[in-house]
Order: structure tokens, then sequence, then C-alpha cells
């Protein structure tokens, strides 16, 4: 896969720009690195709520029946006898 990167103009408040500078200066970085950082963490939030929603619909769908741990140790060992 090519790492090429692909250049996005982006435009923000005076606010939220000098936020950024903040947080780039304290984190010793350029603030366009910082800004990656953060466009990296919100696509991982992104993805873990995504990846939830689709648990959480697994779950209400399937009904399913726990084991306690002496339960699944007993029928693991029953099977490997």
């Amino acid at each position: 896969m090519s790492m090429t990167k692909t250049r996005i103009n982006l435009s923000v408040s005076p606010v939220k720009r000098d936020i950024l500078k903040r947080l780039a200066k304290e984190g010793r970085v350029p603030v366009a690195t910082k800004v990656m950082h953060l466009v990296d963490f919100a696509l991982e939030f992104e993805e873990d709520a995504a990846l939830y929603k689709l648990a959480a619909a697994r779950d209400a769908t399937k009904p399913r029946k726990y084991l306690t741990h002496e339960e699944f140790w007993k029928k693991t060992k029953s099977r490997h006898k």
C-alpha cells in the first residue's frame, strides 16, 4: 500500500487555532503533526464506536449461555481425555 499523503485544507476559528497551537507547543510538535494525532484519535474513537454498535446488535440477537470459570475448565478437561 502506498503511503503518499494528501493535503487537506482546513479552516478553523481563531479560538481553535490558538488551542491547536498551544497543544502543539506543549507536545513540542508542529501544529500539523498535532492535528494528525487528533485526527488519528478521532478515527480510532469512531471505529471503536462502530464496533461496539455491531457487537451490541449481535448480543441482542443471539442469546448466550455464559459459563463460570469452573464450568469452562471442566468442559475443557473432559474434551481432552
